[in-house]
């Protein structure tokens, strides 16, 4: 599960979908001084939309995942 959440992120941060998400990695990655535990951050994040989502049965919510993103790197 760890792995396939940081290839999950991997492939996220490549394509910039959500939009936006690239720069929170960037900003994230700065904020806690490598790409790797930045990914650890986001995780938490991206278990809760895909969580979410199953719980609703919905696509995950891409304005949560993202204002999840960003909460944590105001915080960083």
């Amino acid at each position: 599960m760890h792995m396939s959440m940081h290839i999950a992120l991997a492939e996220q941060i490549s394509t910039d979908r959500p939009c936006g998400i690239r720069a929170c990695h960037q900003q994230l990655s700065m904020a806690f001084g490598s790409a790797h535990e930045a990914e650890h951050k986001m995780m938490d994040c991206l278990s809760e939309a895909l969580w979410q989502a199953q719980r609703n049965n919905t696509m995950p919510d891409e304005t949560a995942y993202l204002n999840c993103l960003q909460a944590l790197a105001s915080r960083g």
